[in-house]
């Protein structure tokens, strides 16, 4: 396709190799991001070379971590001036999948060791620790796979390992159910997925028929 632009008749002499995506450096960093690695590394860092770019090891954490705080508190105000106050937090790491949570992003490369993934974190974030965001509503996300990713997104999805329900969120679904009767099959099928990590005592047994109001789990 490109043989008449550069005027050759043989497409083993254009002289390009591959197209990939780019991005336009100034304009994709923020202006925090900027201003520290213009300080810190080169006043045009984005042409300088692998010696220049060792400079970058010797930002302190503190700049580095505020340049990071200050783009994602725009990030936040940007989301709740349009969904709410009550959505996202800034001091709480938010992981996204831009447009769709497609099957060769391989998000379950990201998630499938959680020990090691929450240790990377809480060392990675020198100023003010890390926290990791755990969803709230299965259902809701769920269907925002199943929205932006298809049939195929919400399948991969399902590959993320869980781990046995706790005492402490078995009995937190069960007071949810007390409320809402409706959440009895969600119940049920956490606890077929998931299992449960802990002992069933005689007080659990009279918890679950209590907020069960005597209907079997």
């Amino acid at each position: 396709m490109w043989q008449n632009i550069f005027g050759v008749n043989d497409a083993a002499l254009v002289p390009i190799g591959h197209v990939t995506n780019g991005v336009h450096a100034h304009s994709w960093v923020s202006p925090e991001v900027d201003e520290l690695l213009r300080d810190g590394v080169h006043g045009v860092w984005d042409g300088a070379d692998d010696a220049t770019w060792a400079r970058a090891y010797n930002l302190s954490h503190e700049r580095v971590w505020s340049a990071r705080s200050a783009g994602r508190s725009r990030l936040v105000n940007y989301v709740r001036a349009r969904r709410g106050a009550d959505v996202l937090d800034p001091n709480i790491l938010t992981i996204g999948f831009a447009r769709r949570f497609a099957t060769y992003k391989r998000a379950t490369l990201l998630l499938a060791q959680p020990d090691r993934l929450r240790r990377l974190l809480l060392v990675a974030a020198p100023v003010g620790g890390a926290a990791l965001w755990r969803h709230q509503r299965p259902e809701e996300f769920e269907a925002a796979l199943r929205g932006a990713g298809g049939t195929a997104g919400f399948a991969f999805a399902q590959q993320v390992p869980q781990k046995p329900l706790t005492q402490t969120e078995y009995v937190k679904m069960l007071y949810v159910l007390e409320k809402n009767p409706s959440k009895k099959d969600e119940l049920v099928e956490a606890i077929r997925k998931r299992g449960i990590g802990f002992e069933l005592t005689d007080g659990l047994r009279g918890l679950t028929r209590s907020k069960g109001r005597n209907t079997p789990l």
